[in-house]
C-alpha cells in the first residue's frame, strides 16, 4: 500500500510541475533580448553629398531615428533595420536611435572630406591693377568661403575650377580668411603697391 502511495504523489508532483512550466523560473517569463545597438561607430565621418549605412538590432522593435540638424537625413528601410544617413549640407548632426522601450542610442555624424581645411594662399605683395595666382582650399566640408576684410584693397574672384584668385584694386592691405563654414583658417595678409 505504501508503494502505492508514493507512485501516486510521485505522479501528482510531476503533474503540478509540469503544469507550471516544470518547476524553474516564472511562468511567461522570456529570456533577455540582445541590448539595442548599431554597426555605426560612435562618431562618423560623411562626404557632404553622399550617404553611408549601418544596421540596427538589438532592444525592442520598431525602430526609430532622428537627425538634430538638417545637415543630415536619417531613413529606415528594409523592415526598419537598415538606417542610411545622407550628408545634405556641412557641419555635424548628431543621430539619434529609438526603439520602442525608449533606449537610446547617439551616433556623432561630422559632415565633411575628414581632412583639416588647407589652402595653398600665402601673405604676398601684389602689384595694383593685377590678379593674383590660382590658389586652392582642401579638407574640411569641402564647401569653402574665401572673404576680403577689405573689398576695395582686394577682391576675391571664385573660378569654375574651384580655385580664387585675389585682385588688386588699391594701394593698402587686406585680410583674406579661407573658411569652410565650421573651421577659420588664420587670416593671410595681402598688401597691394
Amino acid at each position: 500500500m505504501m508503494t502505492y502511495f508514493r507512485v501516486l504523489m510521485s505522479l501528482l508532483v510531476l503533474s503540478l510541475l509540469t503544469a507550471c512550466g516544470g518547476g524553474g523560473g516564472s511562468p511567461g517569463a522570456t529570456s533577455p533580448k540582445a541590448p539595442l545597438y548599431t554597426t555605426a561607430a560612435a562618431n562618423v565621418t560623411i562626404l557632404p553629398g553622399t550617404s553611408q549605412s549601418y544596421i540596427i538590432g538589438g532592444g525592442v522593435s520598431p525602430y526609430f531615428v532622428s537627425s538634430s540638424t538638417g545637415a543630415a537625413t536619417v531613413t529606415l528601410t528594409g523592415n526598419g533595420t537598415n538606417m542610411t544617413i545622407n550628408a545634405v549640407g556641412t557641419g555635424s548632426s548628431q543621430i539619434t536611435v529609438t526603439d520602442s522601450a525608449g533606449t537610446k542610442l547617439t551616433i556623432n555624424a561630422t559632415l565633411s572630406t575628414g581632412l583639416p581645411l588647407s589652402s595653398n594662399l600665402v601673405a604676398s605683395v601684389l602689384p595694383i591693377g593685377t590678379i593674383s595666382q590660382k590658389y586652392y582650399a582642401s579638407g574640411g566640408t569641402g564647401q569653402y568661403a574665401v572673404v576680403s576684410s577689405n573689398t576695395s584693397v582686394v577682391s576675391v574672384v571664385f573660378n569654375s575650377d574651384g580655385s580664387f584668385q585675389l585682385q588688386a584694386l588699391a594701394v593698402g592691405t587686406a585680410n583674406i580668411q579661407v573658411s569652410d563654414g565650421i573651421t577659420n583658417l588664420v587670416a593671410v595678409a595681402i598688401t597691394v603697391q
